[in-house]
């Protein structure tokens, strides 16, 4: 079972991959929040690297 910061990486994934801005993130401080920046910017990386 993924923890709540697996899950808040995995929708702020979710959300960089398609693009939904940053200011989306439903948390608003704490570790749950820097989870889903981290995870919003690895979807962005993501995305980027599949233009080539």
């Amino acid at each position: 079972m993924a923890s709540p910061h697996d899950r808040a990486w995995s929708e702020g994934h979710k959300a960089g991959k398609h693009n939904e801005p940053l200011s989306a993130c439903p948390y608003g401080s704490g570790m749950m929040q820097q989870s889903w920046h981290a995870g919003w910017r690895a979807g962005q990386e993501a995305k980027d690297s599949k233009r080539g």
